[in-house]
C-alpha cells in the first residue's frame, strides 16, 4: 500500500514540474522575445546589426567623418587598433547608452565591432590575426 501511495505522489509531483517547467518556458518566450523588439526608441538587434555591418571594410577616416570623433582608441596588439563610440543622446539622467567598438586592422579598416546595449551584447569580428 505505501508503494502504491509513493507512486501516486511522484506522478503528481512529475505533473507538477511539468505544468511549472512549460510555464516557466512560455514566459520565458514571450519575454524574452520582446527584449529584441523595438522598444523606447532601442533599435532591434539586427538593426544594430545592420547599422554596424555597413562599416566593414571602410576606412576610420571616412567612419570619423560620418560618425564624429570617437571617446576614445586605444592599440590592439599588433593588429591594429580599436576605437569606441557613445550614443550622441544626453544621458544626464544616468541611463543606459549603448557603445560601439570598432576595430581596425594596421591599414586602418574596420574588420569588426562589438555593441554593448541595455538588452543585448553582440560581437562580429572579422579581423584576421
Amino acid at each position: 500500500m505505501d508503494t502504491k501511495l509513493g507512486h501516486v505522489q511522484n506522478f503528481s509531483m512529475l505533473q507538477l514540474r511539468t505544468i511549472v517547467l512549460s510555464l516557466t518556458l512560455l514566459g520565458l518566450f514571450f519575454f524574452g522575445c520582446g527584449m529584441y523588439y523595438k522598444m523606447e526608441g532601442v533599435a532591434t538587434l539586427a538593426g544594430v546589426e545592420k547599422d554596424l555591418d555597413m562599416w566593414l571594410g571602410k576606412s576610420k577616416e571616412e567612419q570619423i567623418q560620418e560618425m564624429g570623433d570617437p571617446v576614445m582608441c586605444m592599440l590592439w596588439d599588433e593588429h591594429g587598433e580599436f576605437c569606441h563610440w557613445m550614443d550622441a543622446e544626453d544621458s544626464t539622467d544616468g541611463s543606459f547608452r549603448p557603445k560601439r567598438i570598432f576595430y581596425y586592422d594596421n591599414n586602418s579598416v574596420v574588420c569588426g565591432w562589438t555593441y554593448t546595449g541595455q538588452w543585448a551584447d553582440q560581437t562580429k569580428n572579422l579581423c584576421k590575426r
